[in-house]
């Protein structure tokens, strides 16, 4: 554990239930983003998001000594998102670039004019679709960034990593973004 979420998990083992929302605040934001690029609807990201939290905070008292709470909770994330995934499905399973002005302006893929020429729920659930395909040290960062709109400092703080490797990650994650999305599309097309 971090020392400050080491210190904040120790109040609420004291009897501080209300320190738990600290770590709500701190982490809230990404397990969110987890969750909404796992299900696909805000509904059941923040159900998702919920029951997540719900666990963690259950399953305090268990934590080994010198365990990440942070590690403890995406994990939960995950597990709880598929859950969901299992018994409720997904809102969207395909990637939906149908749309003809995308695929004109795919040439260059300059990801903000092709994302931009789709209707919004569209983009969001491609952004999502494409996200999901990313490796795990890509597809964080680049949900919380362009889903959750976290700042590259902000992102560091919550993933534990340094800026610089923030700032890799997004640019890593971009390049393979535009790559599967290039891949989408000529999919989209044959079809």
């Amino acid at each position: 554990m971090t020392v400050a979420d080491g210190e904040i998990v120790a109040k609420v083992l004291g009897g501080d239930a209300g320190a738990y929302a600290l770590l709500f605040r701190k982490y809230g934001r990404v397990v969110h983003a987890l969750a909404l690029a796992r299900t696909t609807r805000r509904e059941a990201a923040a159900e998702v998001t919920r029951r997540t939290f719900e666990a963690a905070y259950a399953g305090l008292e268990s934590l080994p000594a010198g365990t990440s709470f942070r590690q403890v909770l995406l994990a939960t994330a995950k597990e709880q998102a598929s859950a969901y995934v299992r018994d409720n499905g997904r809102s969207m399973q395909m990637l939906r670039v149908g749309s003809r002005e995308a695929k004109r302006l795919s040439g260059a893929l300059h990801l903000p004019t092709v994302m931009g020429s789709l209707p919004k729920p569209d983009a969001a659930l491609v952004l999502l679709e494409v996200l999901g395909r990313l490796p795990p040290t890509y597809e964080v960062p680049m949900l919380l960034h362009h889903i959750e709109g976290m700042a590259v400092p902000e992102i560091a703080e919550v993933t534990g990593q340094t800026a610089a490797e923030v700032r890799t990650a997004l640019d890593g994650g971009r390049r393979l973004f535009e790559r599967e999305l290039r891949h989408g599309l000529e999919m989209a097309g044959q079809a």
